[in-house]
């Protein structure tokens, strides 16, 4: 059986997840793989029928084109700091924000997707790679994820306002 954080405490920080996770990054991250995301399959068969909850080492947010925000609920997921982070940014901006699992079939209606961590505050997505197993089936593309603007309007992307709002606290 892989190792799960679901199982136990997944709002837990616990330190054993540093050593429990090292199957899954050695089954499914290559050098070319920023994070694994760990998904929760709804009913069916297909990529469609995944849900996003949060990387390995961090949580996952995506903004959709209609303007809100969208992570796993705490209650699914590990409340990092980053995470109380841009919630909170999230409010003070006015964004609405969904706080329920992100669902791959929706990858039409996103126009950003992003991970944030401690260490790496926030690091854009562009791509998703499906694996079933040991092996890549193929992956997912998400494009186009933001339009990005040199003025840092309403075009900007979210994870440009987040630097802006970290370096002003």
């Amino acid at each position: 059986d892989l190792p799960s954080r679901y199982q136990n405490h997944p709002t837990a920080k616990l330190s054993s997840w540093c050593w429990e996770r090292r199957p899954l990054e050695t089954m499914f991250k290559d050098e070319n793989t920023g994070e694994v995301i760990l998904t929760r399959k709804l009913c069916g068969d297909g990529d469609d029928n995944l849900e996003l909850l949060e990387g390995l080492t961090t949580n996952v947010f995506v903004v959709y084109k209609d303007g809100r925000l969208k992570t796993a609920d705490s209650q699914l997921v590990l409340n990092g700091y980053m995470r109380h982070e841009i919630l909170r940014l999230a409010d003070h901006i006015d964004m609405p924000v969904d706080q329920s699992p992100i669902r791959l079939s929706e990858r039409g209606e996103w126009k950003e997707v992003f991970v944030t961590s401690s260490i790496r505050i926030a690091t854009s997505v562009d791509t998703l790679n499906t694996i079933h197993g040991n092996h890549h089936d193929g992956s997912v593309t998400v494009v186009p994820l933001w339009s990005q603007s040199s003025e840092g309007g309403d075009d900007a992307s979210f994870v440009s306002k987040i630097f802006d709002f970290v370096n002003r606290e």
